[in-house]
């Protein structure tokens, strides 16, 4: 799991960011994220985003997931 400090405008803008390539964030603070095999758990409390990796097809290296989801954030 990692956490990411994160205000409510940047979840939104993350959220908005997201869906224009076409992965969806369901509404609300905690959710799963599942786009093409790879399983995302959320929690968003206001100030940070945790998120964990359920899922993931067997070729795809963990580290990779992190890579994205470190892109999408900003990190």
């Amino acid at each position: 799991m990692r956490s990411y400090p994160l205000t409510q405008a940047g979840f939104d803008a993350l959220r908005s960011k997201l869906l224009s390539i076409g992965i969806t964030i369901p509404g609300g603070t905690d959710g799963t994220i599942d786009h093409r095999g790879i399983v995302l758990k959320y929690h968003f409390d206001g100030a940070q985003l945790a998120v964990s990796v359920q899922k993931k097809p067997f070729l795809i290296p963990t580290g990779e997931i992190w890579k994205a989801v470190d892109s999408w954030i900003g990190v």
